[in-house]
């Protein structure tokens, strides 16, 4: 088993226990051990970012390599996150909506900025804006603004039409995209009343 197996097979169960029960978003199906090629190979942006948010938040890796792994791992995310931005097909899906909400409640470390809070009057905007709460409230409306973006582009919010009109929605993947915008429609809702 090569380290980042290892990695992910101790860190995805981790935020499945520890995490996902804070913010329940993500359909059990999506922890299921047949899921898992689909998470690789099509929904790698959400699987990175559960490995990101563990590592981060979870104590389960020794000798702080969830803090390595958290680093590491990070530059990918954002810069699949700024391919979004761009326009990138692969990502227009439901599990990157997923993602964009996850890191909207557990965001990434921000990129080392060497020297910046040193140089900075402690009075002056700059300094206000580096504060770390300051920053992660920015990052959260940000990714929520994209998720809530690009749920609207995928038509999630038709899935509250099927079940007002109570069509069949039982598959998982038809309660995930319900549950989904309903997760997102109040994430936007909770950053308009703040």
């Amino acid at each position: 088993m090569s380290d980042a197996e290892s990695i992910d097979t101790m860190l995805t169960p981790s935020f499945e226990l520890e995490m996902a029960p804070l913010y329940p978003l993500l359909h059990p199906s999506v922890f299921e051990p047949h899921y898992l090629e689909t998470l690789i190979k099509g929904e790698s942006l959400l699987l990175a970012s559960i490995i990101v948010i563990a590592a981060r938040y979870s104590k389960i890796l020794a000798d702080n390599r969830g803090d390595a792994v958290h680093r590491k791992l990070s530059q990918w995310v954002r810069q699949r996150i700024l391919a979004i931005v761009d326009g990138e097909p692969s990502l227009r899906t439901i599990s990157s909506v997923e993602a964009l909400l996850l890191l909207s409640e557990w965001p990434m470390l921000p990129m080392s900025r060497a020297g910046a809070d040193s140089s900075c009057d402690p009075m002056s905007e700059e300094a206000l804006l580096l504060k770390p709460s300051l920053r992660y409230d920015a990052y959260s409306w940000a990714y929520i603004g994209m998720a809530v973006r690009l749920a609207q582009e995928l038509g999630l919010h038709d899935m509250v039409n099927l079940a007002i009109t109570k069509t069949n929605v039982n598959s998982w993947k038809q309660n995930r995209m319900l549950k989904t915008w309903v997760y997102a429609y109040n994430a936007d809702r909770q950053c308009v009343s703040d």
